[in-house]
């Protein structure tokens, strides 16, 4: 009886550790990684030429791009494309795209830009954050009408206490909120969401004056005092379009901001759409003059979404994640866990760690939970497998 060949399949990262494995000559080994590791590109709003240059280009250096069935007949005025390459091909085909004329260069440049693109380091107050591993934002809600834990922490007397657990379990940032943004929640007017937050925040920031603090607002007049009285970011759901002046106060103080995108989402394509949204959001930023260090994004899970598109979100976040921004999911004890789950929001820790710990092999940055120990351990678990 002939024996069968023993075949295992290896993933990308682990190509250097392979190829040394079967003695392969070192001198060449970053040319032999280039060649087994790959890139799957989606590019947007091509013209038939330039999809046809582009097409030819990829097949003339060894491999293909997918572009609209009609692009030779000109019935279409324009398609988005799909390249398939190596590292080694997509340097050879940036190569030769730089030589070509309709804005092509243009083209080379941005593909030879996404190779590279990685989110920008930044330190607040005393914590530096590389993003080489998924932090942890705590939640605290000021609020009587949460969705999980809605009037628990209203009084500072139980909210202050709250903050310290918070940062004693292993927060990395603390969010603030004083209104809730929860569906069906009514949204109040930012005299009273001050009122609910003015002093806790103080006093938060006097107790730990070195830890990053977040505060939760759409409001630009509730978001300018919260940056006097010591916050270091806003967090606005809205994505700077429930006010128009917060572009204006988050620049003023060269603060952080967290960009949601919350829109209703009417197309098939989830993930283009969210792409869209959230760099419509980041140019109002940069039209205000935020820069890049000061900008995480946020997908918006639970924001106008279906159940559907909140896993969509969670499935494709690698995608949201090449944008080269700080990507922050918020999923902690949302109903479309309770859904899968048929439980309680308090109730659902189990499977609010496994979709986070999904997130964080996704490449995402930041995850904003409730119960920032058990999610503590959990990284500390998943860390030594994805960064040792």
């Amino acid at each position: 009886m002939e024996e069968n060949f023993l075949i295992k399949k290896i993933s990308e990262n682990t190509i250097e550790q392979e190829l040394n494995s079967i003695g392969f000559d070192s001198i060449y080994l970053n040319v032999a990684k280039n060649k087994y590791q790959s890139n799957l590109l989606k590019i947007y709003n091509l013209t038939p030429v330039q999809a046809t240059i582009l097409k030819q280009t990829a097949l003339s250096c060894g491999t293909d791009c997918a572009v609209h069935k009609e692009i030779l007949t000109h019935k279409v005025e324009f398609t988005d494309a799909i390249l398939f390459a190596t590292n080694m091909q997509l340097k050879e085909i940036v190569k030769k795209l730089y030589a070509q004329p309709f804005n092509l260069k243009t083209l080379a440049q941005n593909l030879e830009a996404i190779q590279n693109i990685s989110p920008v380091s930044l330190k607040i107050r005393e914590t530096k954050f590389n993003w080489n591993k998924t932090y942890i934002m705590g939640i605290l809600n000021c609020t009587p009408n949460s969705f999980s834990d809605g009037g628990e922490f209203l009084e500072q007397e139980k909210a202050i206490p709250r903050f310290v657990d918070l940062i004693e379990q292993g927060a990395d940032i603390v969010d603030i909120g004083a209104e809730s943004t929860a569906p069906f929640s009514v949204k109040i007017n930012p005299e009273e969401e001050i009122l609910r937050l003015e002093n806790i925040l103080s006093k938060c920031r006097k107790l730990y004056p070195n830890i990053p603090i977040s505060v939760d607002t759409r409001n630009s007049i509730t978001a300018e005092m919260a940056l006097e009285k010591g916050a270091d970011i806003i967090n606005d759901v809205s994505g700077f379009f429930n006010d128009a002046k917060m572009s204006e106060i988050v620049a003023k103080h060269k603060a952080y901001c967290i960009l949601t995108f919350d829109d209703k989402i009417e197309s098939d394509d989830i993930i283009d759409e969210t792409i869209k949204g959230l760099l419509k959001r980041i140019q109002i930023a940069f039209d205000f003059g935020i820069t890049k260090e000061k900008i995480i994004i946020d997908p918006g899970l639970g924001f106008n979404k279906t159940f559907e598109q909140n896993y969509e979100l969670i499935k494709r976040a690698n995608e949201i994640c090449s944008l080269g921004f700080p990507v922050l999911y918020g999923l902690s004890r949302k109903s479309f866990i309770q859904k899968v789950t048929d439980l309680k929001p308090k109730e659902t820790l189990c499977a609010n760690i496994s979709l986070a710990t999904y997130l964080a092999e996704k490449g995402v940055q930041i995850v904003r939970v409730h119960d920032v120990i058990e999610h503590k351990i959990a990284f500390k678990a998943l860390n030594k497998v994805l960064y040792d």
